[in-house]
């Protein structure tokens, strides 16, 4: 028993002597202060969808036709993805699903690096980011 109080003990001391030689995660100077206020109106974002979008999403076929090309996502790309992923990855006719959603959904893809996180205009406008002079 005085064996595991006395480690108990050396325990105590170890963190002690540690504390002492640790450094603050973030001096007082660095932390960031809330500015109590209210944010502009041309601050804020807002979301203007005026259409229901599901009416136009297409039906699911019940029977797959052979690959169609449509805008941007053609018989190219198809091979590429074929050729990226494995035959077992999917059953061919999932692989077919797969192609006509892409078809059917291209627009909702990025294909090029001019249009890579952007959202569509008509329903996000730009977000203007307020600034805060500092105050020492």
């Amino acid at each position: 028993m005085t064996a595991v109080k006395a480690e108990l003990n050396n325990l105590n001391n170890l963190d002690k002597t540690a504390s002492c030689f640790a450094k603050k995660y973030k001096p007082v100077a660095l932390k960031v202060k809330p500015v109590l206020g209210t944010l502009p109106e041309r601050f804020r974002i807002t979301r203007e969808i005026l259409k229901d979008l599901l009416k136009q999403m297409s039906k699911l076929p019940e029977r797959l036709l052979a690959f169609q090309s449509k805008e941007y996502y053609t018989l190219d790309w198809k091979e590429k993805l074929d050729t990226a992923y494995s035959k077992e990855f999917l059953w061919p006719e999932e692989r077919k699903l797969m192609h006509w959603l892409i078809v059917e959904q291209n627009e909702a893809f990025a294909w090029d690096d001019t249009e890579r996180g952007k959202f569509k205009e008509e329903f996000f406008l730009s977000v203007e980011i307020p600034m805060v002079t500092h105050i020492p």
